[in-house]
């Protein structure tokens, strides 16, 4: 089953497998997401006080090129660390450079959902683009500079501006 949100019950060191699909990325009002299908596991180990969340993730996305706007698989695979800390820690991360997360002293589940999906966003890469010369050759021919072989402007339309006074 695919999951919209990613609960972790706050209780001793376990792991937790889940699925994400293209809702997950819906319920964050991303509509760029075509398709997915990524395999989630989280294992959550208790340090003290603290507790290690680390994030496994594999699996694909399908967007749309931004050249051709055709279909394209971009594959994920992440490894990630989260530290949750109870109470008012004024440190962003741990020392080692791991990223530390706030939770009040009372809470008995963390939800997940939008650190999973922050990352997931952030190993895609900026423009995603089929490598060049793969796109679809139709919509292709009309990104050249001269498409369908029509004679290119000799004369500057804007030419006759220069003698306008205002």
């Amino acid at each position: 089953m695919m999951e919209t949100k990613i609960i972790i019950p706050l209780t001793g060191s376990k792991s937790f497998d889940f699925v994400v699909g293209k809702e997950f990325f819906e319920a964050f009002d991303n509509e760029e997401i075509m398709s997915a299908q990524i395999a989630l596991n989280l294992t959550l180990t208790k340090q003290g006080g603290d507790f290690d969340l680390s994030l496994t993730a594999q699996g694909f996305l399908t967007l749309p090129c931004v050249r051709c706007w055709d279909e394209m698989k971009f594959p994920i695979e992440l490894e990630e660390e989260l530290v949750l800390r109870r109470g008012a820690d004024q440190e962003d991360e741990t020392p080692d450079g791991r990223e530390i997360a706030v939770i009040e002293a009372s809470q008995k589940e963390y939800d997940a959902s939008q650190w999973v999906y922050d990352n997931i966003c952030l190993a895609l890469p900026i423009q995603h683009c089929h490598p060049e010369g793969t796109c679809n050759p139709i919509v292709s021919a009309y990104l050249t500079d001269n498409p369908g072989g029509e004679q290119e402007l000799t004369e500057n339309p804007f030419a006759g501006l220069k003698d306008l006074k205002l």
